[in-house]
Formats: C-alpha cells, structure tokens, sequence
C-alpha cells in the first residue's frame, strides 16, 4: 500500500484514509498485495477446526464439558430453577384490595363498630 502524504490530525484520521484507499482500490479491482484480504484463508479455517474439535474432544473426556440445559429454550419464570420472590415465595396468596383481611368470624365482629353498637343499644334500651 502506498504512503498517503496528506498530513493527518491523529491516527484515527490516517487509518480511516488507508481503508478508504483500500476499499476503493478493491472496488476498482486494482488490489495490491499488501492490502489485507477478506478473511482467512481455507488452509486456515480448516487448520481453526481441526484444532477446536480436537479441543472439544479433550474437554469431553475430562468431563468439563456439561451437557446443555434442556430448560434453555424456555421463558425464565417457567424453568423449574426459577425462583419466585418476595411474598409469592412465602406462600401468600394476594386476593382482595390492601386491607382486606380474612380471620375468623370472632375478630371480624370484635371490628364491626355497627354490630357493637347494636348490642350495646339491646342491652341498653330493654
């Protein structure tokens, strides 16, 4: 690739400069031997899977590897590890407005201020 001689504020500047050199060169089909190629070669690829297989292979053996998760297709909330927070998780079952309280009929009528009075008011007049 040949020298640019436009002086340049940063290397950013200068490497951006050559890529567009070498592009336009490539479109132009006038690639010299020094620009970069597209990607590696077929004796490289094939040299890169042999080698990851024969790695994978190792691992395997030694037992690093562990089989994939069969629950990894799945939504989080519906794996059996997922686990389920706060009080949903305690067993609580939230139905009813905030406030709503479900006890015995006792503690309810010991609340009721309506029936109280009643009661009061039966004693009090007869």
């Amino acid at each position: 690739m040949t020298q640019l001689l436009v002086p340049f504020r940063s290397n950013r500047a200068r490497r951006l400069a050559a890529d567009r050199a070498v592009r336009a060169a490539r479109k132009a089909g006038q690639a010299d031997k020094d620009t970069p190629s597209a990607g590696p070669s077929a004796a490289t690829k094939k040299r890169r899977a042999a080698r990851k297989a024969a790695l994978l292979a190792k691992l395997a053996a030694s037992g690093s590897i562990k089989p994939p998760d069969p629950e990894r297709w799945l939504p989080k909330h519906l794996r059996s590890g997922a686990k389920k927070k706060g009080k949903a998780r305690k067993g609580y079952v939230g139905s009813g407005a905030q406030g709503t309280a479900e006890g015995s009929s006792k503690e309810t009528a010991k609340l009721d201020a309506f029936a109280r009075a009643q009661v009061f008011f039966f004693f009090f007049l007869h």
